[in-house]
């Protein structure tokens, strides 16, 4: 159960979404702009912070390569199971009912990139 509760806010989207005008649209990836940067903003400073230490774009881009994989992956895979005929209420009842292993492939896979990290692969 998460701590942050966001029922409040569901009335405001879903008006915003049964709206239908591609200015609210805009208004409401805004706002969810403002709400993430702060979670991967970091991200992007230092890799912006490697490419004007070492002068050239190449030193970063693998790295904001494999960043925006990572980020990008779970929403693509999400996209592509409703695509392909799963219902969001279906995707969200796979998500819940695998949250365990999920969260434990991510801690595998952190704890594998902190290794990399630390022995100075990457």
């Amino acid at each position: 159960m998460s701590l942050f509760r966001t029922d409040w806010t569901k009335k405001y989207v879903n008006s915003v979404i049964a709206s239908r005008r591609l200015s609210f649209y805009f208004l409401l990836g805004a706002l969810f702009s403002l709400v993430r940067a702060p979670c991967v903003g970091g991200i992007y400073i230092a890799i912006i912070g490697i490419i004007s230490s070492q002068g050239f774009a190449s030193s970063g881009m693998t790295y904001l390569m494999i960043y925006n994989l990572g980020i990008a992956l779970p929403v693509l895979l999400t996209g592509g199971f409703i695509a392909l005929g799963m219902s969001p209420e279906q995707v969200d009842h796979f998500r819940s009912k695998h949250r365990v292993a999920i969260r434990l492939l991510t801690g595998i896979t952190l704890l594998a990139l902190a290794s990399l990290i630390y022995m100075q692969m990457i």
